[in-house]
């Protein structure tokens, strides 16, 4: 158990008696020293810490606890998990619950010895001779006033009370024909039978286990609830009845019929209330058991139960917070407006867990099921029994993005018009249309037609060009090309001149090479830049990625990559793969010593990646159809 005479302070933070209030520190967060405390109090919220030293002169644990023991032991202001490793030390969690709940709420406002207690006196009264101290005395006082004792004297006031005012009827049973008035206190220890009417001027009626009677028909109703304390079996005020009855289970409530009864202060309930007409509460109503409604129930201030609420309807006017779970069966809620969820905590706005194998969630539009999640996960829309993970029974339009990472099958049309990126296999069992871009990391089955309104890119570092209908950096396999070459599609036809052709060809260069972004196969070609100085009008130039970098890099921050040898500008245009091969393009916003500044910030550190290459505005094609062209001339002026 922590010492709370040694306080030690930074600033206005004493963070021993912090993390004394806080378990939470060295329990869940690990954090037991006072340092790592009070940065933990800087970095985080700044819950409420008291004074140590005045704090502890004005609160008494044991009587905090001998109030509201109940309430330590069970409410929600710590998590279960933490009061059970510290359930023995009932004084920390007087402490804890006092800090954290009861200094907010006038319903703990007992804290320490009652100030008009005066031990002294209590001890002459009840011949205490032990040597005891005050907080004992009192508590000890506190468990007589509970007991059956008529006479228990803890102060001044008491002690006159008891002496000028009580009057004590020691016979079975006491039957007034007319009026009863006792200006005083009446004690009976028995039953009392009023028929007449009756009037009390000073502080009540005590009756220690039997009942009371009263045709109170001409007197003041008020003056029967001046009393200090009502301790009976049954009281009868006019129609009204109070009585005490068993409930179903067992328990003892305290059940009023007749009529209304109103309550213009403070009802406190220690047990169970049971209600079975309309009851109006001017203030607040505490219950510290559980509630029974089967009236109607109208509360002006705060309503507290602690333990259950059983209503067949609860209506509420005003707000409805809920501090602990709901737990309800085979309820219908009805709304005549929206229903509308708002979080402002750390966990979810909703959720939902089904025990059990039936459905999760069903929302139903007049009588057609327009959103269902079966036991299982299977979610269907407009459809009562999805056999898929998503099935949806009717049109679905996206427009942005759509993403999948495992095989799509579709056996009806797929109409494209925006981006679509599939990380898997594509199977079309019908036409394809596609207005927009359609991006697949794997092989595409399509068994049927392929309508594109745009151009198609296949391999990587291409660039969107509308003067290419299909642009690939990989092998093209067909079992032939057939060209369009109808003279009424062509116009200002001339010859070529084969002494010129023949001298041109005679200059081109056929090479060997490697790629470099792929080196396991040698390729043969001709080089754009020579074949440029020759025949200018059939190399065009565009923009492209070259993959000239091909390096390793990480992420260093969110937005920030590992610097590479690489001769690189700010505004030039990346071409970046992650380790699952997603490709990305980003810009460069700054260079420095350490890396590269990228205007993606959503990197997770360490995070490995590739940088394939970066964009150029004049990467060089060759159209090889004019070249051979160039070539069949050459030959014929060879052979003529």
């Amino acid at each position: 158990m922590t010492n709370l005479t040694n306080p030690y302070y930074y600033d206005n933070l004493d963070p021993d008696f912090y993390m004394y209030l806080y378990p939470e520190l060295k329990l869940v967060h690990n954090i037991d020293t006072v340092e790592k405390a009070y940065e933990y109090y800087l970095n985080n919220e700044t819950p409420y810490v008291p004074d140590r030293t005045t704090f502890l002169q004005d609160f008494n644990h044991a009587i905090y606890y001998y109030f509201y023991s109940s309430n330590i032991d069970l409410d929600n202001y710590i998590e279960d998990s933490v009061r059970d490793q510290i359930i023995d030390d009932k004084e920390r969690l007087s402490i804890i619950h006092y800090v954290r709940r009861g200094h907010l709420s006038y319903l703990f406002r007992n804290i320490n010895i009652d100030s008009n207690f005066n031990p002294y006196l209590y001890k002459v009264m009840h011949k205490v001779t032990s040597d005891i101290t005050d907080e004992e005395l009192y508590l000890n006082y506190l468990n007589r006033k509970d007991s059956d004792e008529v006479v228990v004297v803890g102060n001044i006031n008491e002690l006159t009370y008891h002496i000028a005012c009580n009057l004590t009827l020691s016979v079975d049973n006491l039957v007034i024909d007319d009026t009863l008035t006792v200006k005083e206190n009446l004690v009976v220890q028995k039953d009392a039978y009023i028929l007449g009417n009756f009037g009390t001027d000073a502080t009540g009626v005590y009756v220690n286990g039997g009942s009371i009677v009263v045709n109170n028909e001409y007197s003041d109703i008020n003056r029967i609830f001046s009393f200090h304390r009502l301790s009976s079996n049954s009281l009868a005020l006019g129609d009204q009845l109070i009585e005490a009855v068993s409930y179903s289970n067992g328990s003892n409530l305290l059940n009023i019929t007749g009529g209304d009864l109103q309550i213009n202060s403070n009802l406190y309930v220690k047990g169970s209330l049971l209600l079975e007409t309309e009851v109006t509460v001017g203030s607040t109503l505490s219950v510290h058991d559980h509630i029974y409604l089967e009236g109607s129930l109208s509360v002006d201030d705060n309503v507290y139960v602690n333990n259950t609420l059983i209503t067949s309807n609860l209506e509420i006017s005003g707000d409805l917070k809920i501090m602990g779970s709901i737990n309800t069966i085979d309820t219908n809620v009805i709304l005549a407006e929206r229903f509308a969820i708002s979080n402002e905590g750390s966990g979810p706005a909703l959720q939902v867990t089904q025990f059990g194998n039936t459905d999760i969630v069903h929302f139903v539009d007049d009588s057609q099921t327009a959103f269902i999640i079966k036991d299982g996960g299977n979610v269907g829309v407009n459809i009562d029994n999805p056999t898929e993970k998503m099935t949806v029974n009717g049109n679905v339009l996206i427009h942005s993005n759509l993403t999948t990472k495992g095989t799509t099958h579709l056996q009806s049309n797929l109409m494209v018009t925006d981006a679509v990126v599939l990380q898997s296999t594509l199977s079309v069992y019908n036409n394809t249309y596609l207005e927009g871009q359609l991006s697949v990391k794997d092989v595409v089955h399509i068994n049927s037609n392929l309508y594109m309104r745009d151009s198609v890119l296949i391999g990587e570092g291409l660039v969107h060009n509308d003067e290419y209908s299909l642009q690939t950096t990989k092998k093209i396999l067909v079992s032939g090309t057939d060209y369009i070459s109808d003279e009424r599609f062509k116009m200002n036809i001339n010859d070529i001149n084969g002494k010129d052709c023949l001298d041109k060809i005679k200059q081109v260069e056929i090479k060997e090479f490697n790629l470099q972004d792929d080196d396991s196969e040698k390729k043969v070609g001709v080089i754009a830049q020579k074949i440029k100085t020759i025949f200018p009008d059939i190399v065009s130039e565009s923009y492209t990625f070259l993959p000239f970098i091909n390096t390793n890099v990480v992420a260093l921050t969110n937005d920030t990559l590992s610097k590479v040898d690489f001769d690189l500008d700010i505004n030039d245009t990346l071409l970046i793969k992650d380790d699952k091969q997603n490709k990305f393009y980003t810009k460069i916003l700054n260079i420095t010593s350490d890396g590269i500044q990228i205007d993606k910030n959503d990197l997770n550190v360490s995070e490995k990646f590739l940088i394939y290459g970066k964009e150029i505005k004049d990467g060089m094609s060759v159209d090889y159809t004019q070249l051979f062209c160039y070539m069949l001339r050459a030959f014929q002026e060879i052979i003529k």
